[in-house]
Formats: C-alpha cells, structure tokens, sequence
C-alpha cells in the first residue's frame, strides 16, 4: 500500500518536508532508544553497586555459588532480548502511525498548493483550467481515501499492542512510583526504577505524541482547503472542496482496541490516572503500616 500512486505522488516537489518530518521521527526515535539502554544498564550493573542485591532479578537459588555468574549474564542478556524486542515493536508502530502523519501533512501541503501545482501542469491552459482543477481535487480525495485505508490498517495491526502497551506502561509506573517511595533517593536500585518510570513514560508518550500528529493533520485538512485561494475557482471547484470539507468533520484517529484514542489529552489522562492510583497505594500503605504498628 505503501506504492500507491497518492502515496508516491509529488514526493520529489515535497522532498524538503518529508526529510523534515524523517529526521523529526528519527531523532525521537532516537532519544527514546537511548533512554532504554540506559535503563538497562542500570539494571545490569546496580546489584555491583549494592552488596545485599546479587543479582538484577531475585532468584535464592543463584545469588552464590558456582551458578551465580552464569545465571547473572543470562539475566542481563535476557532482559535485554526482552526489551530491544519490545523496542522494536513500539517503533515499529509508532513508525507507520508516522508514515500516515506525514502523508496527511503532504495532502494539507497539495491542498494550500492547489493553485500553482494546477499551473504548473503541462497542458494547463485558461481553458481547461476548471477540469484540471477537479482531477486535482479528485487526486487528493483519493489522496484521503488512501490515507484512511492507510490508517484503518495500522489500526487493526496494532490497536491490541497499543492498548497492552498502554495498560501494562500505566501499571509499570504506578509500581515503579510506589517502591521509589521505600528506598532512599541516592540508592542505585533508586536511580534504576526512577529511570525505568522515565522510560515507561516516554513509551506512553510516544505513542500518544505520534497518535496526536496524525489527528492533529487531519483536522488541518479543513484549513488547507480554506487557504486553497477557492475564492478565486468556479463553483464546482468550491462545490468539491466542501464535499472533502465535509468529508473530514470525522477526523482520522489512531485507537488502541478502539477504545483509546493515542492524543495528548490521553497521555495527560493517563499521567493523572496514574498519579491517582499512586496516591491511593500509598495511602493504603501508609494506613496498613499504622494499623500494624498499633497492633
């Protein structure tokens, strides 16, 4: 789908943007990666560091002997197989949620366009401008359609893992919070877990941040077609651009289990949901610990 002609069509004009929007993807993709392996080193070196921790994942029956080394390895590399295979899952969809931002962007851009790339045609005359108007209207309209498609794929893909991976960061965080609260801001154990709560809540964003891009240029479709100078075409030009108009007051969104929306108004509910549950644990903790101590 990706070598549809919408899809491929005016890339070459639009080269500047799409490397644009390219290097955006992949500096962010970056920085998330780096996070991760600096999470994981912490949790591959902080049993060194702390004498009563013998190894990164609590197994009595390895923490001496002759085992203890052999098994300590397997447990580094095989958090680390287990997170770079999660990795390249969240990049992996979070990159096909960005290919549909990017083509939503290049349709905003033709649409603002529409005037010049007209002119620019080789057989584009006074004459028949209003006919190669509407077939480039009706380009970008399957330009749409192809996106939607586009996008209703990613969704049935992906919508489970988004929604797992949603669910499961909130309930990493909420943990995570909870046993920082016990542990003493300076311990190595410490600077892992609060790293690792950064790393679960940079995958959280990730998703929403990218989900959000994609709502985000579908709304701006209805300000491409105003600023289209449509004051200046025949009413079947305008009658056209309302139609698409129209056609987006639903705009395209990325769910998780179509039951989340992956914006930036949810990660903020997500953020405040968390911070709730968080609260609630820790008051539970504190009112049990009250309730033994009289005991």
């Amino acid at each position: 789908m990706l070598e549809t002609p919408s899809f491929v069509a005016y890339n070459h004009q639009y080269n500047l943007v799409l490397k644009q929007l390219k290097k955006l993807c992949v500096g962010t993709q970056a920085a998330f990666v780096i996070q991760c392996n600096i999470t994981l080193f912490c949790l591959a070196v902080y049993p060194i560091w702390e004498s009563n921790k013998p190894l990164p994942l609590e197994f009595e029956h390895f923490n001496s002997g002759m085992f203890h080394y052999p098994f300590y390895m397997f447990e580094v590399i095989g958090a680390y197989i287990c997170a770079y295979t999660n990795i390249c899952l969240d990049l992996l969809s979070v990159g096909f949620i960005m290919i549909s931002a990017t083509q939503l962007r290049k349709l905003n851009i033709k649409l603002i366009d529409m005037k010049e790339n007209v002119k620019s045609l080789p057989d584009y005359s006074e004459e028949n401008s209003e006919k190669l108007t509407l077939d480039y209207l009706k380009e970008c309209c399957i330009h749409y359609s192809d996106i939607e498609e586009f996008s209703k794929c990613i969704q049935d893909c992906f919508s489970i893992i988004s929604f797992i991976q949603m669910v499961t960061g909130c309930v990493s965080v909420c943990n995570a919070l909870m046993l920082l609260t016990s542990l003493s801001p300076t311990s190595p154990e410490a600077i892992f877990l609060f790293c690792y709560t950064i790393s679960m809540l940079a995958e959280l964003g990730l998703y929403c941040w990218f989900g959000n891009f994609v709502y985000h240029e579908s709304l701006e479709i209805v300000t491409s077609c105003y600023f289209s100078s449509w004051y200046e075409c025949s009413p079947r030009v305008r009658r056209s651009l309302f139609i698409l108009m129209e056609r987006n007051k639903r705009p395209i969104e990325v769910k998780g289990l179509s039951l989340i929306t992956l914006s930036l108004d949810t990660f903020i509910s997500i953020l405040k949901w968390t911070y709730s549950y968080y609260a609630l644990l820790r008051n539970y903790k504190a009112k049990h610990h009250l309730y033994n101590s009289e005991m």
